[in-house]
């Protein structure tokens, strides 16, 4: 929502055309819990953990893990069904990265039975859509086999890129989304298909017509909706980049009739949440004490501290100890440790810049920047 919108003004007896319950009324509520989630979140990302958010367990596949929960930068919270989640096929072209994301899009034809009759013109709508995770467009070829149709679903997929095995819903398009058919069917107004690469294209053959009369079938690729369903998965274009995208990282093909091991989570963004707030305060507040005799050996890019190095937080009482050591540490490089409700001693992590989680529970020690070490209170060794 913002200044200007209108709501509706609900009286006694009103008669309340369409346009006015759903721009006024269902699109006005529907803004403002978007906005207010955008104002939140201006950017996407992900409210759960984001380590191991992309693996793999089969070959030529990968999996996500769930539950998940993020946010598009659009106001909409997306979360993905788990049975979208696992076995997810991929080309898996040696040596070749492939980007991975969740897409937000309302799906129309949701599940059977999810289109009822208009009894004012007696023709089929769709009940409702249904918030979903895909990629949603019109196929760019439909051929009428005579009992079946072939259509070509490159919009949704990649041209030239296997998507083979993935699942394409396909449907009629509503009328009041431009289709001239609307669904013509009750009980299953729609095919979940398996994709086939064939001829660098991906397609799709339905077992029906969706409804139609055989020798009246719309070839009109426009009449069509097809929809993706679950992750997307991009060779071509680089999904950390599309600021719509709750962007999950990248892997590395590895061959086809391999399981791919190089998984880059360079890049997903972890949000905060009200829950985080206490984690944030400590890392922010905490108190680096300790270390004894603390020297820096330029040549040997040596830091060394004689006694342990004692991290107390203003919010719990436990305590966390970096044991005395001297550590080697590279120009460009982050020194940390991740906290836990325990304490005690923590082993510390040396990684470039840019390695660190972004997490609240993970502190910075200290870092180097050229010939200087700068320690998280502030003290700097040059």
């Amino acid at each position: 929502m913002s200044t200007g919108d209108k709501r509706i003004n609900l009286y006694l007896k009103k008669f309340l055309p369409q346009q006015q319950f759903q721009e006024n009324f269902q699109f006005y509520l529907q803004d403002r819990v978007e906005d207010f989630i955008s104002t939140m979140y201006p950017e996407s990302g992900l409210f759960t953990d984001i380590t191991n958010v992309i693996d793999s367990t089969a070959i030529d596949t990968i999996d996500v893990k769930t539950p998940i929960l993020g946010t598009d930068a659009l106001g909409n919270l997306v979360s993905l069904d788990p049975t979208l989640a696992l076995n997810v096929p991929f080309e898996n072209a040696t040596g070749v990265d492939y980007f991975v994301g969740l897409r937000f899009n309302f799906l129309d034809a949701a599940n059977t039975n999810s289109a009822e009759i208009n009894v004012r013109t007696g023709k089929l709508e769709f009940t409702f859509d249904q918030e979903a995770v895909g990629e949603v467009g019109d196929p760019d070829l439909v051929v009428d086999n005579g009992t079946t149709l072939t259509l070509r679903v490159n919009t949704v997929t990649e041209p030239s890129v296997s998507n083979a095995g993935r699942t394409v819903r396909i449907f009629l398009k509503p009328r009041q989304d431009g289709g001239s058919l609307g669904p013509l069917s009750e009980a299953i107004p729609f095919e979940d298909v398996t994709v086939v690469f064939t001829g660098g294209n991906n397609e799709i053959t339905t077992t029906s017509l969706l409804g139609q009369t055989a020798g009246l079938v719309s070839t009109d690729t426009s009449d069509y909706r097809a929809y993706l369903l679950g992750p997307t998965i991009k060779k071509n274009t680089d999904l950390s980049l599309d600021p719509n995208v709750i962007y999950l990282g990248k892997v590395t093909g590895v061959g086809a009739g391999s399981s791919p091991t190089a998984f880059d989570l360079t890049g997903v963004n972890q949000l905060f949440t009200v829950g985080n707030l206490d984690d944030l305060l400590d890392t922010t507040f905490s108190f680096l004490t300790g270390g004894g005799l603390v020297t820096w050996d330029l040549d040997s890019e040596t830091l060394t501290w004689a006694s342990d190095l004692t991290i107390t937080l203003p919010h719990k009482v436990i305590t966390f100890t970096i044991t005395a050591a001297a550590q080697v540490i590279n120009d460009g490089q982050v020194a940390f440790i991740t906290r836990d409700e325990i304490g005690g001693v923590k082993a510390l992590t040396v990684g470039a810049f840019g390695t660190m989680p972004n997490d609240p529970i993970v502190e910075p020690i200290f870092i180097r920047r050229g010939d200087d070490i700068f320690f998280r209170n502030g003290a700097l060794f040059s």
